[in-house]
C-alpha cells in the first residue's frame, strides 16, 4: 500500500471512529445538559456534571480538528472531477457546473446506444396476478411500459448534471421468469449526439421497476427491485458490454 492509499485508510478510519462513537456518546450528552437545566439538582452534582459534560465537548472539538489537519491528497482533489470545481478559495463552498459537451474531442455527434435492466421479485401471488393481466389496478406491463419510455425524456429533470438529449429510440420490454416469480425489465435508448444515454436506460428501467411495485403493492409488499444494472453502451470513445451472468437469482427448490 502506497502512502497515499495509507493517508486515505487513516482518514476513513477516524471518520467512521468518529461517526460510531458521536451515535453513542450523543444521548449521555444530552442527558447530562437536561440536567444540569433541572431546578433541584445539588451544587456538588452540577458541577461533576459539567466537569464531564466539558470534557466530552473537548474530546468532539479534538476530534474535529484532527479531521481538518488531515490534507486531501491532490490526486483526490476536485482538479481531477469533470463535473464540479472547487471555489472554497471564494466561497468556501463546493460548488458543480454543467459540463459542456462541445468541448469533448469530438468532431460530429455519433450514433449513441444504451441498454440497461432490472429485476422486480414479486412472490407467487402477484407474479400470478401480472402473468394474468388480473390486478385490480390494470395492465402492470403496460403502464409500466409507457412510464419508463416517458421517464427515459424525463432524465435531465431527475439527474441535475444530465443533458437534455433528442432520443431518436426507447423501448421497454419485460420476461416474466416463472421459477423466480420475477419480472425482468430491459431498456434501451438511443440517440445521435456527443454524450451517451446510460442514464436514459436507466432512469428508463428504474422507473418501469417502480411503476410494477405501485401496481402490485395492493397484493404484496414484499417486492424487490434488485440488479439494476447498465447493460451495454456504444458510440462514445469507449464502448461496455457487461458479460451475462450465468447463476440464478434464487436457488428456488420446487
Amino acid at each position: 500500500m502506497n502512502s497515499t492509499s495509507k493517508l486515505i485508510s487513516q482518514v476513513f478510519n477516524e471518520v467512521r471512529t468518529a461517526v460510531e462513537t458521536l451515535k453513542e456518546e450523543l444521548p449521555e450528552l444530552q442527558k447530562e445538559a437536561f440536567l444540569l437545566a433541572m431546578p433541584n439538582i445539588s451544587l456538588d452534582m452540577i458541577k461533576e456534571k459539567k466537569k464531564a459534560f466539558q470534557a466530552k465537548v473537548k474530546y468532539w472539538a479534538t476530534l474535529s480538528a484532527i479531521g481538518a489537519a488531515v490534507p486531501v491528497p491532490a490526486a483526490y482533489s476536485n482538479k481531477s472531477l469533470t463535473h464540479s470545481r472547487n471555489t472554497q478559495k471564494k466561497s468556501g463552498k463546493e460548488q458543480v457546473k454543467y459540463l459542456d459537451i462541445k468541448n469533448k474531442d469530438m468532431k460530429n455527434p455519433t450514433r449513441r446506444a444504451a441498454t440497461a435492466s432490472a429485476t422486480v421479485i414479486l412472490g407467487p401471488i402477484a407474479f400470478q396476478l401480472l402473468r394474468d393481466n388480473q390486478l385490480a389496478k390494470g395492465d402492470a406491463l403496460a403502464v409500466a411500459q409507457l412510464s419508463g419510455i416517458m421517464a427515459s425524456k424525463q432524465t435531465s429533470a431527475f439527474i441535475p448534471l444530465c443533458h437534455l438529449l433528442p432520443l431518436d429510440h426507447v423501448s421497454v420490454t419485460f420476461h416474466l421468469d416463472e421459477l423466480q416469480d420475477a419480472a425482468a425489465i430491459t431498456a434501451t435508448c438511443r440517440t445521435t449526439g456527443r454524450t451517451g444515454v446510460e442514464m436514459e436506460a436507466l432512469t428508463a428501467v428504474s422507473v418501469a421497476a417502480l411503476t410494477v411495485y405501485d401496481m402490485c403493492k395492493a397484493v404484496s409488499r414484499d417486492i424487490v427491485i434488485t440488479d439494476v444494472k447498465l447493460v451495454s453502451k456504444s458510440g462514445g470513445k469507449r464502448d461496455f458490454h457487461r458479460r451475462p451472468q450465468t447463476f440464478p437469482l434464487n436457488n428456488k427448490s420446487s
